[in-house]
């Protein structure tokens, strides 16, 4: 078990996941319709609660955008995700923590606005309330190309905390000509008059097989160090920021500066934010560290990091063992077995669920979803 730990270590993380559009993969490779997830009925598997299963942490309870306080997944994903958390208490004593799993459309709206709040909380470029008018503005009286290209921009900054619901289909001759499609989506979601959310536009998380997952561990009982806390807006939330070599997933992150692909520059970019920024300053705290030691002292700041670095490599090379996909972009967002509720289709001998579970089976096809949607850095 020791000479394991070792290896995965020293070893670079082995893969990281890309997200894809979502779509299932027909036995042909064409895509299948989406199905809506109030579309579910008693043949498919069912949602289960986590709270007597595995540590939690219920997100969206804890910001008062749903009055239940438990976590769900689908049964087989709660599966995969207890046969991982047992053997990351027998490599490492980590218990696995989840944060966010399946996510009911009404609170992926919620969390999509509270995000677009808090982003403007914490730029303090515009106000909140100016977004709320432009907004209105927008699909009413309508507002300049550069007052679009802003709420364009703030829509997409905003999704770095939650996906925002799709809108359905709306009839632009009713609307100013420069209304753009995610202008109307953040329409929908902030609930303007004449805007609708489209049911069968479901994020990953509305399937019940994933999960944003933490690790606490068990000898100390503190948050262990993986750089950033989920849901963390920031370059440092690429799981590949932490690894000596610039990787290629970089070209494929939004906006990631070409200077951050220097080791060095992601050094001192992340230690200027150790204070600046308080999600992460908050992670530190959580994780028994003083962020000021950490920034100030230079011998603390490469242990931090190197620490950092290993347990990434620790939590991503278990995973991939156990045909365990990591979100390439979020290093806290894994996706499991029955990945999107694996039996809406009949399964023909194909292995259940997600493709990362399939490709772990060594099988081409997969109930739901690609089996191949490994990214291998």
């Amino acid at each position: 078990m020791a000479s394991l730990l070792e290896q995965f270590k020293s070893t670079p993380a082995p893969f990281f996941g890309l997200n894809g559009d979502g779509l299932p993969m027909g036995d042909g490779g064409e895509y299948r319709a989406k199905i809506p997830d109030e579309d579910f009925n008693k043949a498919h598997d069912p949602l289960v609660s986590l709270s007597n299963e595995l540590l939690t942490r219920p997100m969206y309870f804890d910001l008062g955008m749903t009055g239940d306080d438990c976590v769900h997944l689908r049964a087989p994903a709660l599966k995969h995700c207890m046969e991982f958390d047992q053997a990351l208490q027998d490599l490492v004593g980590w218990q696995v923590r989840v944060c966010d799993a399946y996510r009911p459309m009404e609170v992926q709206r919620q969390g999509f606005c509270w995000g677009v709040k808090e982003l403007f909380a914490r730029s303090g470029e515009h106000s909140y309330e100016r977004f709320l008018t432009l907004l209105e503005e927008s699909v009413t009286c309508g507002v300049s190309d550069e007052e679009i290209e802003l709420l364009e921009d703030y829509t997409i900054l905003g999704e770095q905390f939650f996906s925002y619901v799709e809108a359905m289909p709306v009839d632009h001759r009713d609307y100013p000509k420069n209304l753009s499609p995610l202008v109307v989506h953040a329409a929908a979601n902030f609930q303007l008059e004449g805007f609708e959310l489209n049911p069968a536009a479901i994020n990953e998380h509305n399937s019940g097989g994933i999960a944003d997952i933490e690790f606490i561990d068990k000898k100390t009982g503190l948050l262990v160090n993986m750089g950033v806390a989920v849901d963390t807006p920031g370059y440092f939330s690429v799981f590949a920021y932490f690894e000596e070599e610039p990787a290629r997933i970089f070209s494929k992150v939004p906006r990631f500066p070409k200077a951050l692909y220097d080791l060095e520059a992601r050094k001192e970019y992340y230690r200027k934010e150790l204070l600046d920024n308080a999600y992460l300053r908050h992670h530190l705290e959580a994780c028994g560290y003083d962020p000021v030691l950490i920034q100030n002292d230079d011998a603390k700041f490469e242990k931090f990091w190197i620490e950092v670095r290993n347990n990434r490599r620790i939590f991503s090379h278990l995973a991939f063992k156990m045909g365990i996909v990591v979100e390439a972009l979020e290093a806290w967002h894994v996706r499991f077995n029955d990945e999107r509720g694996g039996v809406r289709y009949e399964r023909r001998g194909e292995a259940s669920g997600a493709g990362s579970y399939a490709t772990h089976l060594g099988k081409t096809h997969c109930a739901w979803g690609s089996a191949n949607p490994i990214y291998h850095a």
